[in-house]
């Protein structure tokens, strides 16, 4: 069921897209607000990094949840294809799962890990989603027991497996906590690098959000040199986007919760899972088109050298079938000479022994090879 420190085996999607922290901060509120109460119907699993859950919410209908780790997951009105066998592990989850109700959908700190949490038979339990690289899918009890991970992993500072309590990564620094002197101790300290660089890791906000935040503060990204200033116009934005209503956009660069002043083209979608719906699944339905036509291409490849083969073993047999006709015409031909040739062979062979045949039938025209352990003769006939 479980895999140890495997790679993905089938990447179908070639993700053009990850989604950041910040990005998950949006996300897991718009998934709480929209499939909390809902159960879940029926789970599929491509590969071991494709999986689909379909979530009947009362009131709501139904609504197809799309995760495909450890990049991205998302709403969809779209069903790609999935293998008719299911794999072991989606044969666990939909043991486990299958008819559990949501209760809550939350960010883990302001790591890139959701946590579901479910109630069945009146048992909570939880799963986690992890979009951490490699990326992993892990089930536990309430008290946080991991009954079954999508892998088992050994890290420095934790161990994923079945029985041991599940613990999340290191926390990183969350940038919608910090007070304006934390935040400014770390940007304002930190020597020789950019603040977008700074931003982007020291702050684990990604390129796109770091960009963003220089921009709506008005400071060069590439400026090393902060000041107190400079901390506080970024402190400022931050408490500005953690409460910004959202309003998801899609644009060249990607989807957004909320509109980027550094994006262009940027059209509004009804909620944040659409514009990453929009941007990813094109995509992943002309993968799977590409991968259909391949296999098609294939099995047709290997009906035409079938094909092709039976047709050579049918003009062999053609002609093996027209010599030997040729043959037993001329048998037919020549019967009576034939048939005196093996009469005298048999009466000497019977009378005078091997001896007195092989010498008749050295002296004999028509007589090529006789053989006598196998018992036949090779004997030369006109074509015509």
């Amino acid at each position: 069921m479980n895999k140890k420190n495997t790679k993905p085996d089938n990447p179908t999607t070639s993700t053009p897209l990850t989604l950041t922290a910040m990005d998950l901060f949006f996300l897991a509120k718009e998934l709480n607000t929209t499939l909390t109460g809902g159960k879940i119907d029926k789970i599929y699993q491509k590969g071991t990094t494709i999986f689909y859950f379909t979530i009947h919410v009362p009131n709501k209908g139904r609504h197809n949840l799309y995760l495909d780790l450890p990049h991205a997951l998302f709403l969809t009105h779209q069903k790609p294809a999935f293998p008719q066998t299911p794999p072991g592990y989606c044969i666990f989850l939909r043991k486990h799962l299958r008819q559990a109700r949501i209760t809550a959908i939350q960010q883990e700190g302001f790591e890139r890990i959701l946590t579901i949490t479910l109630q069945r038979t009146g048992e909570t339990k939880h799963l986690h989603i992890e979009l951490i690289p490699p990326g992993n899918l892990i089930h536990t009890r309430a008290d946080g027991t991991i009954i079954s991970p999508l892998h088992t992993h050994t890290f420095k500072d934790r161990t994923i497996r079945g029985g041991s309590p599940y613990t999340p990564p290191p926390q990183a620094t969350n940038p919608l906590t910090l007070t304006l002197q934390e935040l400014s101790n770390i940007i304002t300290t930190t020597k020789n690098e950019s603040i977008v660089k700074i931003l982007a890791t020291k702050l684990s906000l990604g390129g796109k959000w770091a960009e963003e935040l220089c921009q709506r503060a008005n400071i060069d990204k590439n400026k090393t040199t902060i000041t107190e200033a400079d901390a506080k116009k970024i402190h400022e934005q931050l408490s500005t986007i953690a409460t910004e209503k959202p309003q998801p956009h899609i644009s060249d660069q990607g989807p957004t919760p909320i509109p980027f002043t550094t994006h262009t083209n940027q059209t509004a979608t009804t909620t944040f899972s659409e514009a990453i719906e929009k941007t990813l699944m094109p995509t992943i339905l002309q993968n799977e088109a590409n991968k259909k036509h391949e296999e098609h291409n294939h099995k047709q490849t290997k009906i035409n050298r079938i094909i092709t083969e039976q047709e050579k073993h049918l003009r062999g047999l053609e002609k093996s079938a027209e010599q030997n006709q040729k043959k037993g015409e001329l048998i037919y031909q020549h019967y009576q000479e034939l048939q005196t040739i093996l009469d005298t062979i048999n009466n000497l062979k019977n009378t005078k022994g091997w001896e007195a045949a092989k010498n008749y039938a050295k002296k004999h025209p028509r007589i090529i090879v006789i053989d006598e352990h196998k018992g036949t003769l090779t004997i030369d006939l006109p074509n015509a």
